[in-house]
């Protein structure tokens, strides 16, 4: 199944709605360890066949620890993913962070809105151009029913009962997206309460996408 990001005045429209912390690879989280920290290491478990395949979709997800109410440098990562045609799994990429800004947010939806910068590479995996520009805007904000339609039809989130809504403009004066899921290690395991209002809590934050976008 294909599904791509759905702009924001679309939903509006419609009555809407010391180691970094890990997010997903496929469709399935690692929590951590005991004491909070969380090992960002990445096994993609992509075969090398030798064939170039180009990419059709890429996915996003975002490891974040919040402190004062914005993304640490140090402890925050992001995740891009490199689908072909068939969303067979091309290239995962981990993204660390050189700069990050809080923004105010662009939609009285979005509860939490920043700009990242990413460590970018000349090529994702060794091959492939990025998606990325050289900064993004992520957020977090209310949970959407069309988000919680699709959720239904994935295996990306068992229970969504406590998750808010991942939100993202690609470019900087870009449409603003909601695109996937938000919420604690907790609650991806339906524990906690959805945030309704800023600022969001500190704490480990993981973004997980429900949507792809367009390579």
């Amino acid at each position: 199944m294909h599904v791509t990001p759905i702009l924001l005045f679309t939903l509006l429209s419609t009555g809407c709605s010391s180691k970094s912390p890990d997010v997903m690879t496929g469709s399935s989280y690692d929590t951590g360890s005991e004491d909070g920290s969380v090992d960002a290491t990445i096994d993609s478990g992509i075969q090398d066949t030798g064939i170039f395949v180009q990419p059709v979709w890429w996915r996003l997800s975002a490891g974040l620890l919040l402190q004062d109410g914005s993304p640490t440098l140090k402890d925050s990562i992001l995740l891009v993913e490199l689908l072909g045609d068939g969303s067979e799994l091309l290239c995962v990429q981990e993204l660390t962070l050189e700069g990050v800004e809080s923004l105010e947010p662009p939609s009285e939806l979005v509860m939490g809105w920043w700009e990242l910068t990413p460590v970018l590479t000349e090529q994702l995996c060794g091959v492939y151009e990025t998606p990325l520009p050289e900064t993004i805007r992520i957020g977090i904000g209310a949970m959407h029913s069309e988000i919680l339609a699709v959720i239904g039809s994935t295996d990306a989130v068992d229970d969504p009962t406590a998750l808010n809504a991942a939100y993202a403009s690609i470019l900087d004066d870009g449409p603003l997206f909601v695109y996937g899921v938000a919420g604690t290690p907790e609650a991806y395991e339906g524990l906690g309460e959805v945030v309704v209002e800023a600022p969001i809590p500190d704490g480990i934050w993981q973004l997980k996408p429900i949507y792809q976008f367009s390579y």
